[in-house]
C-alpha cells in the first residue's frame, strides 16, 4: 500500500507540482494509509508481541472544468481491522479478528455460489 501511495504522489507531483491542492490532498491520504491509524501500534507483553493488521482501502476522483468554469474532487478511506499477528518464542500466527460483516458476506457468498450452480445445473434439464 505504501508503494502506491508513493507511486501516486510522484505522479500527481509531476503533473500538478507540489503546492497543488491535489498534492496536499495525495500527501495526507498517505500519512493516513497505516495500520496504526485503525487500530493503535504494536503491542508487547512479556515474550509476546502483537502486530495489527487492518485493510485499508482509498478512493479519489476530481473534475476540472474548461478555464474558469470550476472543477472539484474528493476522495474516502475505509480502515478496518482484519487481524493480529501473535509472534512469540513458539513461533508466529495470525489471529483472524470476526465481525458479524464478514460472518454475513461468507453466508451471502455461499448462498450466492449455491444458486448460480444450481441455475446452471436446471438449464439443461429443461431440453
Amino acid at each position: 500500500m505504501e508503494a502506491e501511495v508513493e507511486e501516486l504522489k510522484q505522479n500527481v507531483g509531476e503533473r500538478f507540482g507540489a503546492n497543488d491542492p491535489v498534492t496536499t490532498l495525495i500527501n495526507r491520504l498517505g500519512a493516513s494509509t497505516r495500520s496504526e491509524v485503525v487500530f493503535g501500534t504494536t503491542v508487547e507483553r512479556g515474550a509476546v508481541t502483537l502486530i495489527p493488521v487492518a485493510r485499508i482501502s482509498y478512493g479519489m476522483g476530481f473534475g476540472f472544468g474548461a478555464k474558469s468554469n470550476g472543477g472539484g474532487g474528493g476522495g474516502g478511506l475505509i480502515g478496518e481491522p482484519v487481524g493480529l499477528i501473535e509472534v512469540s518464542d513458539s513461533g508466529s500466527r495470525f489471529l483472524p479478528i470476526s465481525t458479524p460483516a464478514s460472518r454475513i458476506a461468507v453466508v451471502g457468498a455461499l448462498a450466492l455460489a449455491a444458486l448460480v450452480a444450481y441455475w446452471f445445473s436446471s438449464r439443461g434439464k429443461g431440453s
